[in-house]
């Protein structure tokens, strides 16, 4: 399974949507999460938007749990055992994830885990593949871009600039990177061709 991660507005979801586009035989994992479904998300294929009441009840289906904090709020994500049982399989999968999320997989312990038997076999089968950029003002003007209010751009410029030091700190334990400077085609090929040399 390749994990796509990056910061908000690296391209890392144009890139899984580029990749399952144009190869039907890759599989999109599309994880659980508490956090607020935004205009633009549709259910089911961004995430599978849950109350924080489900996702508790249904904790058992998942194997991986992580947590970030978002406005004060502590939002949840998890991963169906029904999915990654494909990874098992050798299907050809994908997802993507921010980089806290991803950094929390390796350790298998705690919370993160639910089924640790299933998670041990997937860790070994999972390739984690960073879109960067190459500055933190290229994030900065892609997500201004994005015709924000006022409030969030202040809100999420601390976090761009959180994901971007966190990178900083991690990027040495991530052994694959691709800079995406564009076009988005360029960049999923690239993404194909790593993705072809690994498996």
């Amino acid at each position: 399974m390749a994990i796509i991660a990056g910061p908000t507005a690296s391209g890392k979801d144009s890139v899984v949507n580029g990749l399952c586009n144009n190869y039907p035989w890759v599989r999109k994992i599309i994880s659980y999460t508490t956090r607020q479904q935004r205009p633009k998300d549709i259910d089911g294929t961004d995430y599978h938007f849950i109350s924080k009441q489900e996702f508790e009840r249904r904790k058992k289906e998942f194997v991986f749990i992580t947590k970030r904090e978002m406005r004060g709020e502590t939002v949840f994500y998890g991963m169906a055992k029904d999915d990654l049982t494909a990874v098992g399989r050798g299907e050809a999968t994908i997802c993507h994830m921010d980089l806290g999320s991803l950094m929390q997989l390796p350790q298998v312990m705690g919370e993160c885990v639910v089924d640790e038997t299933l998670a041990r076999f997937c860790i070994g089968r999972i390739v984690p593949i960073y879109i960067g950029v190459p500055r933190l003002t290229t994030l900065k003007g892609r997500y201004f871009g994005r015709h924000r209010a006022d409030d969030e751009k202040t809100v999420f410029l601390e976090r761009l600039r959180g994901e971007w030091h966190t990178w900083q700190k991690f990027k040495d334990q991530i052994p694959h990177t691709i800079i995406n400077v564009g076009p988005l085609d360029e960049t999923v090929s690239s993404v194909v061709k790593l993705i072809n040399e690994l498996f």
